[in-house]
């Protein structure tokens, strides 16, 4: 009975760990109000010259949220007001996004930009 008492706290813990593991949406640094941005992802690979989205969102949800974007590496990696990345040389940076007008309102998701490996025929 004993280990049995010990053994179902561990795996509510383990299964609350999985579920955030696996979890779609990622994100949430920095409180106002409790408002918090999610982001579709955290961490995002781009080969040079190839462009992704991120999608972000203020929660609780707010009508029109003006999201700033910047790169931390304009060099290596672009991002737009609409949160398309573009690699344009092989490196790493961090993308910030933040609610206008709420320094504290942000998150970050982090950008590795590698040289596109495919092999063209001349």
């Amino acid at each position: 009975m004993k280990i049995r008492k010990r053994l179902i706290p561990l795996v509510i813990v383990i299964a609350l760990c999985f579920s955030v593991a696996v979890s779609p949406v990622s994100a949430v640094t920095g409180k106002d109000d409790d408002k918090i941005i999610v982001v579709s992802q955290k961490e995002i690979t781009l080969n040079v010259g190839e462009t992704r989205t991120i999608e972000a969102a203020v929660v609780p949800q707010e009508e029109n949220p003006e999201l700033l974007w910047y790169s931390s590496n304009e060099p290596v990696a672009s991002v737009d007001n609409k949160g398309n990345i573009t690699g344009i040389k092989k490196g790493e940076a961090t993308i910030l996004i933040r609610l206008r007008g709420k320094e504290e309102v942000y998150t970050t998701a982090e950008v590795s930009v590698k040289e596109d490996s495919r092999i063209t025929c001349g």
